[in-house]
């Protein structure tokens, strides 16, 4: 999938920044919305600028379907954002 898709920066977007710009209006079939919650706040902006994403996930919806406890993810992330001791 990452030569399906595209990453852009939302605020980048928001700001007009034209390389993110331009990646939507170039590719909008490749933009998948990464929603953390009901509130879908990214596929809003991106309908307020006259786009609308391939495919959205929610990420809420996503860890509860697997039956992830917050607890654990947040602990991995803590782990995965501690300086390294090289």
């Amino acid at each position: 999938m990452p030569n399906e898709t595209l990453l852009l920066c939302l605020p980048a977007f928001v700001t007009g920044v034209e390389e993110d710009v331009k990646m939507v209006k170039e590719n909008p079939n490749r933009v998948i919305a990464i929603e953390g919650c009901d509130r879908k706040c990214m596929s809003k902006i991106l309908e307020g600028q006259g786009y609308k994403s391939a495919e959205t996930i929610i990420v809420s919806h996503t860890i509860k379907e697997m039956d992830l406890k917050i607890d654990r993810i947040k602990m991995w992330l803590i782990e995965q954002l501690k300086p390294s001791k090289n």
